[in-house]
């Protein structure tokens, strides 16, 4: 497998099923938390794929920044069919109108598609200049999506968390914002804010939030 300090492995865990991936290899699945047993790649997941990031939201698996065969597509937001517990999805194909696997390219700004975290009920999408919501409303479309700020966006995948019931921290490269899904607000000044805005892109690029409730 392929990692590199500043490109980190990503994914999330999905009806106790452990999703891995790192955009080089196809995603991996860790179908059991035993060091014995190996990886493998993410069934039903075209292996000519890869995706900058992949996240659980409800019973989907959402896929950002996708690639195939080749061609990458910076702004889409690509999901499967939801999986029943404790297995992985049966599907990607958008085009199997018996299944509920879909895209979207979120193209209105030209940023890429970085990461996402549930808050609340919706699934808030960062671009690298915007936030969106992803909102499942079931039918045909499956998902709304919606813009939420356009003023911000964030530097790097795992740059959101959610440190309160409610509401999410945000590294945007220059400032740390925190928002409801409706509101928004920087939450440095001072020195804190001259040294987040010294900081070049490799420093950038490497960086990441944890919650530390405590």
């Amino acid at each position: 497998y392929t990692g590199s300090p500043t490109f980190r492995w990503n994914g999330d865990v999905l009806s106790g099923v452990s999703i891995l991936n790192n955009f080089t290899d196809p995603p991996q699945v860790w179908a059991a938390s035993d060091e014995s047993i190996k990886l493998t790649a993410l069934p039903n997941w075209n292996l000519n794929w890869k995706a900058q990031s992949i996240r659980s939201y409800k019973q989907f698996l959402v896929a950002l920044d996708v690639t195939k065969s080749g061609t990458r597509y910076p702004t889409l937001v690509k999901w499967s069919h939801p999986a029943d517990p404790g297995t992985y999805p049966s599907s990607w194909d958008e085009t199997d109108p018996t299944k509920d696997a879909g895209e979207y390219p979120l193209s209105e700004t030209p940023g890429s598609v970085v990461d996402c975290l549930p808050l609340k009920d919706v699934n808030i999408i960062y671009k690298t200049d915007s936030v969106w919501g992803m909102q499942f409303i079931g039918g045909t479309y499956v998902f709304r999506f919606y813009k939420i700020f356009d003023d911000f966006g964030i530097a790097n995948r795992d740059c959101a968390v959610e440190f309160s019931s409610g509401k999410h921290c945000a590294f945007t490269g220059t400032d740390l914002v925190v928002h409801d899904g409706q509101t928004s607000l920087s939450v440095v000044s001072g020195k804190m804010r001259k040294l987040l805005r010294s900081l070049d892109m490799p420093q950038i690029r490497s960086s990441y939030l944890v919650t530390n409730p405590l």
